[in-house]
């Protein structure tokens, strides 16, 4: 990972060693989103009000607070300096994931002490509260459902979690579960083995004792544990002491005879046993998880239109300005506008992978091969977006005095979106002539 300053006095542009890049196919200016990560240099309450703290941890404290440009509230996480490299880390590799169940990045600011990260603030809590009592099956199937699917997004970008449990699941303010802290999560390369013993003793796989282990296996058994608290209210591995805990899932001895995990349905205890299968090369994937019958539970309360494949196809011309401005704008909408568009991609990602595969292709269209989470929002929602976020988002460029090409590009990056100097090539006077590059 390499770091530069840019020539905006106040970014500071970190590189990841392993760049990911998202190319535009649209308009005439062929550009690539890349992931590295923007720092600004400046004083965080400029443009955020900090309300109160949420949580205190060792590695720092979670503050609420709000925007004074948009009014959304977020959640600020205040990390010392000196962890820079593994906070940096950590953001690269949520930069690279995208899905309505992990926990979105906004910015990045420093000052003289203290790395300050904005992320989308999650109102309802940690999922299970201080409660420990045993959840109904319709409720953990939807959990089970949602976790289960953003972590097999993760796998097929191969990317490992390492550290699920119950404290790094949270709600947002519509009851919906996203998962957080990347602290321990890694790229793999299939095939090959992982090592370092990290993660929650409780949750972690007989496996990840060893030092040496595949990926995406640990995060699946990490599932099962979390599955298992959520329907017993206890986890499988319960005794008197840590190193007596250790040394239960080392030897795998899951309490399948119980009365308790007999009282659950035939559909709930066969996941649970494959998932918390000892042999990592018998232990069932995510997306073969999310085939099985205890999902056959779920409830869809949302119908998907039958139209919606092909307005998803001539939704497509979006060009890179226009997908850069309405990518911000996704920020600011509140929570519940998104809620039946969640509920149709996940229906429409058949693959469990996070993305939506088109089977129809057309010669006078030209789109992605595969549609992400946010490309979905942006071209099922732009109408509505233009409607809600273009005053907000015009009245804060017009505030920080950005309707300049180069201020506009500035604003950008604060928020790193990189756009190279020659991008617009038209300067922007006032806001009619903001919507214009929209039409």
């Amino acid at each position: 990972m390499g770091c530069w300053k840019s020539r905006e006095q106040n970014l500071i542009v970190v590189q990841p060693s392993e760049r990911t890049r998202r190319k535009s196919k649209h308009g005439e200016v062929h550009l690539e989103y890349n992931e590295e990560l923007y720092i600004v240099n400046d004083n965080i309450s400029d443009l955020y009000d900090i309300i109160k703290p949420l949580a205190k941890g060792k590695y720092g404290l979670v503050q609420l607070a709000t925007s004074k440009l948009t009014g959304k509230q977020v959640a600020v996480k205040v990390q010392i300096q000196e962890n820079e490299k593994a906070i940096t880390d950590e953001l690269s590799t949520i930069k690279k994931l995208d899905h309505p169940n992990i926990i979105k990045y906004i910015e990045l600011f420093r000052d003289k002490k203290y790395i300050y990260i904005v992320m989308e603030y999650c109102s309802g809590g940690e999922l299970l509260g201080n409660s420990t009592t045993p959840y109904p099956e319709s409720f953990v199937c939807e959990i089970m459902f949602k976790l289960l699917h953003a972590i097999s997004h993760m796998h097929s970008l191969n990317v490992c979690h390492r550290d699920i449990k119950v404290e790094n699941c949270l709600l947002d303010s519509q009851g919906d579960v996203k998962l957080i802290d990347f602290g321990f999560s890694c790229n793999y390369i299939p095939g090959h083995k992982l090592k370092g013993i990290v993660g929650t003793p409780f949750y972690m796989a007989p496996e990840v004792f060893t030092d040496e282990y595949s990926g995406p296996e640990c995060d699946v058994w990490s599932l099962g544990v979390l599955m298992h608290i959520l329907l017993l209210g206890v986890p499988p591995f319960d005794a008197k002491s840590k190193t007596e805990v250790i040394q239960r899932i080392k030897t795998c001895k899951v309490p399948f005879s119980s009365k308790e995990f007999l009282s659950l349905s035939p559909e709930s205890q066969n996941l649970l046993k494959n998932m918390l299968q000892k042999d990592p090369s018998k232990r069932i994937s995510c997306r073969d998880a999310l085939k099985t019958e205890f999902f056959n539970k779920i409830k869809r309360t949302h119908e998907i239109p039958n139209d919606i494949e092909s307005q998803l196809v001539n939704s497509q011309k979006v060009y890179d300005f226009q997908y850069i401005i309405l990518t911000i704008c996704l920020m600011i909408l509140p929570d519940d506008i998104f809620n039946s568009n969640k509920e149709y991609f996940r229906i429409m990602d058949s693959s469990h992978t996070g993305f939506i595969y088109l089977k129809s292709t057309s010669n006078e269209l030209e789109y992605p091969e595969r549609i992400s989470y946010t490309d979905f929002l942006i071209y099922m929602m732009k109408n509505e977006i233009i409607q809600q976020c273009f005053p907000v988002i015009y009245k804060a460029c017009e505030k920080e005095r950005v309707f300049s090409k180069e201020k506009l590009r500035q604003f950008l990056m604060r928020r790193g979106l990189y756009i190279p100097e020659n991008f617009l090539k038209t300067e922007i006077g006032c806001y009619e002539d903001f919507l214009l590059l929209f039409n």
